[in-house]
């Protein structure tokens, strides 16, 4: 029989425990190691060295088993160390350790049943009762301590679930050697020691993934980037005023478009891959042909850098959205302009299209959200709501539902065909800085300031869950095609992988020197992109948790 241990917490010290196990959150490795307090077991956890993979983790301290003093013979105490003799009965705390009432116990009902039956003097039973409240203070100290001996047991009811846990991790593992993200799996995801116990809050730590090379060549930040739909081209836009093409399976690169006289803003590819075109802070925007590398046209009319642009997924119509209040509509053939919408007054910072190419929404520095027909270039509805700068916005593929981010810390939900506020989303605390809809367009995803990601429920407006782990502001945020992965980048200098449907986070992706300015994510989910102001563009394999390429060719600031 294992010798049980002296509890050295105050007024604790007749509760007695067998030694304590550590469980290694890295590899589960069991340890044993004694302690005298059996408080400090339940409320306390330790910064360790695990045994069998070294690594220095927090470790959870948990009772391994509970045995409680044979009824015939009195518990251990302070006075009696060396009573080792064990059993598994639970003491009463109304009777002794025979089995009988104690006097106190004896004496406090004799007083009940007289003060009951009023036949003591006033001044006899107040001191009576007075004696009953102090006898029943000590039968009440008799039963926490049998209250905290249930609370032990329980805890080892939990523990005989660790044992199929662990047979259960030991399964998982083998799958997870050739596919530790779980990229393209049924959600199986490892239980926690920490969390079924239930002792400390955190989550287990997720798949490092460090960089394997580093290459450098531009000489400013990057600040923008996008993939063609055969994940094949990667193309990134530069504070040097280039924009480069890249082969994602090799890194290497491809051409480097010139022309432009001021940091690259903004970027978009044609879905076929052949058509480029650029927003600047030199007032232009420009088409370029991927495939020669030469300049078609350059869009002249903002006055005012280009702070936005997309391209019309039939791939006929250019729009341009400005620092001077405007956005401009394009013809793709003959670089003509056709409209130019007016109506903010001041910069427009934000703005997305329909699927089906009809209507434009805008957002500015106005504190306002315009819709606007793209057959016409007129505006078809004003939201109003926001009380600052719309940072950003989305609509949901059948474009009855946009969402909007706003300095103001919140997020708006609102009906298209209405102009009507839905839902007014709050919970961040800072600016929100990018949001992405699922494709459904039933789960919207924010990032904020205030170093967090969240996650809400179109229907409803409600707030599903925050993802915690960024040190600074997330800047950029990116769904797979699944809606099952969630990337958000950061100015921490990195980007976290995230479980939709757990809501804990995969892998965390460390490698850049400085704050991740953009990220876009491969149809087929397994490749990740990240663009940073340190002037690389980081490709990561994120199905099998290896870095593929870093593509460093910018030789920045």
């Amino acid at each position: 029989m294992e010798p049980l241990y002296q509890c050295g917490y105050p007024d604790c010290n007749k509760v007695s425990e067998l030694p304590i196990e550590k469980f290694c959150s890295a590899c589960s490795e069991l340890s044993r190691s004694p302690v005298a307090d059996c408080r400090s077991v339940l409320n306390n956890a330790s910064l360790t060295i695990c045994p069998k993979c070294h690594k220095s983790i927090e470790t959870i301290l948990v009772p391994r088993k509970i045995e409680v003093i044979n009824s015939n013979v009195p518990p251990q105490t302070q006075d009696d160390p060396n009573n080792h003799n064990p059993s598994s009965t639970v003491l009463s705390p109304t009777k002794n350790w025979n089995g009988q009432r104690t006097r106190s116990q004896k004496f406090v009902r004799w007083v009940k049943k007289n003060l009951v039956n009023a036949r003591l003097s006033g001044s006899s039973a107040f001191l009576l009762l007075i004696i009953a409240i102090l006898t029943s203070f000590f039968s009440i100290r008799g039963t926490c301590e049998t209250v905290h001996i249930d609370q032990a047991t329980k805890q080892v009811q939990e523990l005989d679930q660790l044992v199929k846990v662990e047979k259960e991790d030991e399964v998982q593992a083998n799958k997870e050697k050739d596919n530790p993200l779980g990229i393209g799996q049924a959600n199986e995801r490892k239980v926690s020691y920490t969390r079924m116990i239930g002792l400390v809050e955190g989550d287990d730590e997720p798949v490092e993934i460090p960089p394997a090379k580093i290459l450098k060549g531009h000489t400013d930040s990057i600040w923008s980037l996008t993939l063609s739909r055969d994940d094949k081209t990667l193309i990134t836009g530069s504070g040097d005023n280039t924009v480069r093409v890249w082969d994602v399976a090799t890194g290497q690169q491809r051409a480097v478009f010139k022309g432009h006289t001021e940091r690259i803003t903004c970027i978009n590819l044609s879905s076929d891959g052949k058509t480029l075109i650029t927003g600047s802070l030199d007032k232009t925007a420009r088409i370029w042909d991927v495939t020669t590398g030469k300049e078609r046209f350059v869009l002249k009319g903002h006055t005012e850098p280009i702070s936005c642009i997309t391209l019309s997924h039939d791939g006929k119509m250019i729009i341009t959205a400005s620092w001077d209040n405007t956005a401009r509509i394009w013809d793709v053939t003959t670089g003509q302009q056709q409209f130019v919408l007016k109506g903010h007054t001041n910069w427009i910072l934000s703005l997305t299209l329909s699927y089906n190419d009809k209507t434009l929404v805008t957002g500015s520095r106005d504190n306002t959200a315009r819709i606007w027909d793209v057959a016409t270039g007129k505006q078809l509805a004003l939201l109003q709501g926001h009380a600052e700068w719309i940072w950003c916005l989305t609509l949901s593929r059948d474009g009855k539902t946009l969402i909007t981010g706003s300095e103001d810390h919140t997020v708006r939900i609102w009906d298209v065909a209405t102009g009507k506020e839905r839902f007014l989303l709050k919970g961040h605390t800072d600016r929100i800085s990018c949001l992405t809809l699922s494709s459904d367009g039933k789960t919207l995803f924010t990032g904020s300031d205030d170093k967090t990601a969240r996650i809400w429920d179109v229907a409803t407006g409600q707030q599903r869950t925050v993802l915690k782990g960024h040190t600074d502001r997330i800047s950029c945020i990116k769904l797979s095609r699944d809606g099952k992965t969630l990337i958000t980048g950061s100015d921490d200098n990195t980007a976290r992988i995230w479980d939709v449907d757990t809501a804990q986070q995969r892998a965390l992706l460390k490698g850049h020197t400085n704050g991740i300015s953009c990220l876009t994510l491969s149809n087929d989910g397994k490749t990740l992109i990240t663009g940073s102001f340190d002037k690389t563009a980081i490709i990561w394999d994120i199905a099998s948790g290896q870095q593929r390429a870093l593509l460093d060719s910018h030789t920045g600031i």
